[in-house]
């Protein structure tokens, strides 16, 4: 198995399907769409880890 270069490069690794969820292009969007998805995002984030502790 190959190791990785570096711990950010494992971080990234294995947070970046996490961090797509987060990411928000905020020169496509005007306030209000950019508040509903910021919720929507941290609504799908809360039942993650709410099913994964249960």
């Amino acid at each position: 198995m190959i190791r990785f270069k570096s711990a950010g490069q494992c971080q990234r690794f294995i947070h970046g399907p996490i961090a797509n969820l987060f990411h928000l292009h905020r020169k496509k969007t005007t306030p209000a769409e950019h508040r509903k998805l910021r919720n929507a995002a941290m609504n799908t984030w809360s039942e993650i880890t709410l099913s994964m502790a249960a």
